[in-house]
């Protein structure tokens, strides 16, 4: 994490600036001897979510490139300028805890956790094999993220207990805004209890229909609601996802990227999660105390799946 920071901007959201007077986009160009190069953007997510971000790197390559000229309407029209009908500004709640910066978190550990692809591919064919047994909904199989998640949260419950809405009609590729929503999945662990896999999988789809259920009525705010008890009722771990954007596609005239990676994310018991190099297995951040991340990393679960920290290998 540490080498990590020294290669993108610092971040706007942590300026002592008047929130109207941050920059909304910061980027850093890292040159090395050998002739290699690392980009670093910051973005304010304020303005922009995940697929937003990448979308904006991907066509902003295209048009260095050439591939998209002044004469192309790349927006085909389709430009929506106020959005606010189709979502109405609400007041979220502030569940998080904000860490402050990574230097200052002190007793909060940031660890890269590679979750090996075919490992991921056969354990995703077990669960749907299992959910479709069950006679589970087949139009909501398990996914790569889905899997990764139920063994980030599995492990987490475990060591706990010791101690985008989904948009189904395709959003235009060069839309810029932050559309998010929480999907909320529970587990109630009593002393003796196993902790499953495949039922953390179903929970988890679960979890991804109801709030895209939520979001076609009138009962957001109560779900909103809701889950502000939930989080001072209990404790939770959030997981958010990268997977299947659009990270491997930018390129500015150097070619694709051989490393993408995100973060730091400055929330506490927290992971992000995007595709591998090779666009089969899962990449994770994830941040929780210390003491926490000691018991997290001999999980059973995240021993089999994941290694911690790897070695980056860039070959040529």
């Amino acid at each position: 994490m540490e080498l990590l920071l020294q290669l993108i901007p610092p971040s706007p959201q942590l300026s002592n600036l008047d929130i109207s007077e941050r920059e909304l986009l910061a980027v850093q160009v890292n040159l090395f001897s050998g002739g290699e190069m690392a980009i670093g953007v910051c973005f304010s997510h304020g303005v922009a979510d995940g697929s937003a971000i990448f979308n904006f790197m991907k066509t902003s390559g295209e048009i260095t490139r050439g591939v998209i000229n002044d004469n192309d309407n790349i927006f085909n029209n389709n430009v929506v300028l106020d959005c606010t009908s189709l979502f109405p500004p609400v007041n979220f709640p502030k569940p998080y805890q904000i860490v402050t910066s990574p230097q200052s978190s002190g007793n909060i550990v940031f660890k890269r956790l590679l979750f090996d692809s075919k490992k991921i591919a056969a354990l995703k064919e077990k669960m749907n094999k299992e959910l479709m047994g069950n006679n589970f909904d087949d139009r909501l199989q398990a996914t790569r993220f889905g899997v990764a998640s139920a063994l980030i949260w599995g492990a987490f419950i475990a060591i706990a207990g010791e101690r985008k809405r989904e948009i189904h009609n395709k959003l235009y590729s060069h839309a810029m805004g932050n559309i998010f929503w929480f999907a909320r999945a529970e587990w109630s662990l009593a002393e003796n209890d196993a902790i499953k896999v495949a039922s953390l999988v179903r929970e988890v789809i679960k979890a991804k229909r109801m709030g895209g259920e939520v979001m076609h009525s009138n009962e957001h705010l109560g779900f909103i609601k809701d889950m502000e008890e939930t989080w001072e009722d209990s404790r939770s771990f959030v997981l958010t996802s990268v997977v299947g954007l659009p990270c491997y596609e930018v390129d500015f005239g150097w070619g694709k990227p051989v490393w993408f990676s995100v973060g730091p994310f400055l929330l506490l018991d927290f992971a992000i999660l995007s595709s591998s190099s090779d666009g089969e297995g899962i990449e994770a951040w994830v941040v929780m105390f210390k003491e926490d991340m000691d018991k997290y990393e001999q999980e059973p679960s995240i021993k089999a799946y994941a290694s911690s920290n790897p070695s980056i290998f860039i070959g040529k």
